[in-house]
């Protein structure tokens, strides 16, 4: 699913229980280009927001060989 913080918007994955409290975790947060900055209570980005493509990679590609059926 896609989340969107702070104006930043990304994949994540998430597990929604019912009437749970929104929690993000620091894969998220990294994903985002955000950090918590606990003095304030707030977060703030860690890096420029054209910054967050360079580190998305793609899902590998899995290859399977095909062999022939035999008879």
């Amino acid at each position: 699913m896609d989340i969107e913080v702070c104006d930043r918007t990304g994949p994540t994955i998430a597990l929604v229980l019912p009437g749970g409290d929104p929690f993000l975790g620091v894969g998220t947060l990294e994903a985002l280009g955000l950090r918590v900055n606990p003095s304030f209570r707030r977060l703030e980005p860690t890096r420029a927001q054209a910054a967050l493509l360079v580190g998305v990679r793609p899902a590998p590609v899995r290859r399977t060989r095909h062999r022939p059926r035999r008879g």
